[in-house]
């Protein structure tokens, strides 16, 4: 078969197809060089890096900058004279920013542009620096412990409260010198790059202050403006629509005075109020308004829920929004009384609630006596007595006692008491709390309740004799738990009467009845360990359905005094 001759058209593909071949072969060339390496003849202030793989040229880089930083550099400024080491000026240089930089040469998006990028690196070089990382800290302790009597930063004019004249006044400014920091850095960067033993002469620069005598007259005479509106009314009315329930809360002049401060805004001043001033006054004046609501108190009659006492709201002073009222009325508002806010707080315990609750009424009582105890552990019980007052338990519910109580420390309210811990006697929250728990307990097993965690005390504890009726907490466990199990709301209600911790739950009495026998010590040693048991019945139309025993068990408290559960 005869051989066909190319065509014109033949030959200029062919010619292109083998020209594009001869301009793409030298960047293939060069890549399969640099594959996952820096580019050839890539050098970092003078140091050939090139062909290295990164962790390769880090880790050179890293041992070549480790000497860098420990290299002493001379300073100069005014009459002091001075040497550091390139690390205690705070300008480090990075091996893994320098090497990651210059492993970013000839690797852009665009083909050609990394072609040439290759080319020139390999025939030429490319040299780059090294890149720094300025510690600021360091950097400025550097400057201000060796050259700090330099400086004498720019003073601005402001504006000063005259108690006499019982007027802003304003203050000049006045011009100063600082050093340069951004060209001492360079100089100390490239003294580093370089190694040259040249002295660094330390730049001083002109400090010019951005704001000027005229912005201070006239942000002086804007805030004696506000001064002229003294005093300013604040009221708040207990009654609402009740003029005469009307307390008012003035904020005299020298008070104003105090909140009020400038804020500087591209070389002028604004007068402005300073909220944390402004919250101070409101929090000084807020016990005349806040007053806690009043729970209705419960009382039993003719085998009902009655109210014993009538609920109350209570009133807390909005301190926040008060105070952004308060700020806005003084800067832009007239001399109108300012009405403070207030919330109005609702008690947790009501008729509604009673109602709505279907409470109708008493399940048990539970009670235990802390006569004996010091101040801090009456204290502490009677928070926590409170925190459990008004706690509604639904039905099927299991409640946690841990959980209902939170934490326990000073944060909360709570006192300390000193306790043995090791060889140490330290102070520990919350002494008391236990007594709590196990007043709660008591009422919840006269309840008839279902008990799913309940622990005794490691050690027999006087104020719960006799023993084997307490339950120990301490989150998170041991915990007290129990389920309202009475297919009804559970309301506790907490009383202190005389040295007695008294714990009422209401509810709606759902026929069973409950015998509590013991609780009965045995197996007691001369050391004081002792051994407990308690029974429960419970009884439905006179029927035992359930019995349960709850043993305790407690060691000596002479042999494990330092044992003790900071809570009891």
């Amino acid at each position: 078969m005869p051989r066909r001759r190319p065509t014109p058209l033949m030959r200029k593909v062919s010619a292109s197809i083998i020209g594009a071949a001869l301009v793409a072969a030298p960047f293939f060339v060069m890549s399969a060089v640099n594959w996952n390496a820096i580019a050839y003849g890539v050098s970092v202030d003078g140091m050939d890096i090139g062909a290295k793989k990164v962790p390769e040229a880090k880790a050179v880089l890293d041992d070549h900058f480790a000497r860098t930083h420990e290299t002493e550099l001379p300073f100069t400024a005014g009459d002091i004279a001075h040497r550091a080491t390139v690390r205690n000026t705070g300008i480090l240089l990075s091996a893994d920013k320098t090497a990651e930089h210059a492993y970013a040469i000839g690797r852009s998006n665009a083909v050609a542009r990394n072609m040439l990028a290759f080319v020139r690196a390999a025939t030429l070089g490319t040299p780059t620096k090294s890149i720094a990382v300025v510690d600021e800290t360091r950097f400025t302790a550097f400057i201000n412990e060796t050259f700090g009597t330099l400086e004498h930063p720019a003073q601005n004019a402001t504006v000063v409260y005259d108690s006499v004249t019982e007027r802003f006044i304003p203050t000049q400014e006045k011009a100063g010198i600082v050093i340069d920091r951004a060209q001492l850095t360079k100089d100390i960067l490239s003294a580093a790059r370089t190694l040259e033993s040249a002295t660094i002469a330390v730049a001083m620069r002109n400090d010019e202050p951005r704001v000027v005598l005229a912005a201070a007259v006239a942000a002086a005479h804007e805030a004696n403006a506000l001064l002229e509106k003294t005093p300013v009314i604040t009221t708040y009315q207990r009654i609402p629509g009740l003029p005469s329930s009307t307390t008012r809360f003035p904020i005299e002049k020298a008070q104003l005075a105090e909140m009020v401060g400038f804020v500087p805004n591209n070389g002028a001043l604004a007068p402005d109020i300073d909220e944390q001033a402004l919250t101070d006054w409101l929090v000084q004046i807020a016990p005349a308004i806040n007053e806690n609501p009043q729970n209705a108190t419960l009382a039993v009659r003719d085998g009902r829920v009655e109210e014993f006492s009538l609920s109350r709201d209570g009133h807390e002073l909005d301190v926040p929004q008060s105070a952004r009222g308060i700020k806005n009325s003084i800067l832009f508002g007239s001399a109108d009384p300012i009405p403070l806010v207030v919330t109005t707080l609702h008690p947790l315990i009501s008729s509604d609630t009673i109602d709505n609750l279907g409470i109708t009424g008493l399940l048990a009582v539970g009670e235990s006596d802390f006569a004996g105890s010091s101040s801090a552990r009456v204290f502490n019980l009677t928070l926590g007595a409170k925190k459990m007052n008004g706690v509604i338990i639904a039905p099927n519910e299991e409640f946690s006692f841990v959980e209902t109580i939170g934490e326990i420390g000073s944060a909360e309210g709570y006192q300390a008491g000193l306790v043995i811990k090791g060889n140490k006697t330290v102070p520990e929250y919350g002494g008391g709390i236990c007594q709590v728990s196990t007043t709660m307990f008591r009422a919840a097993i006269h309840a008839g309740l279902r008990i799913t965690e309940r622990f005794p005390h490691s050690l027999p504890v006087q104020y719960y004799n006799p023993q084997g009726f307490d339950a120990t907490v301490y989150g998170p466990h041991p915990d007290l738990r129990f389920v309202n199990d009475t297919g009804s709301n559970i309301l506790v209600q907490t009383k202190i009467k005389g040295t007695k911790l008294v714990f009422e739950f209401y509810g709606r009495p759902d026929g069973r009845t409950v015998t509590v026998i013991g609780p009965e010590e045995y197996d007691k040693k001369p050391d004081g360990s002792l051994k407990a048991k308690l029974i429960r019945e419970i009884y439905r139309d006179g029927t035992l359905v359930t019995s349960d025993v709850f043993k305790s068990s407690y060691r000596s408290p002479i042999v494990n005094a330092v044992q003790r559960n900071p809570l009891e």
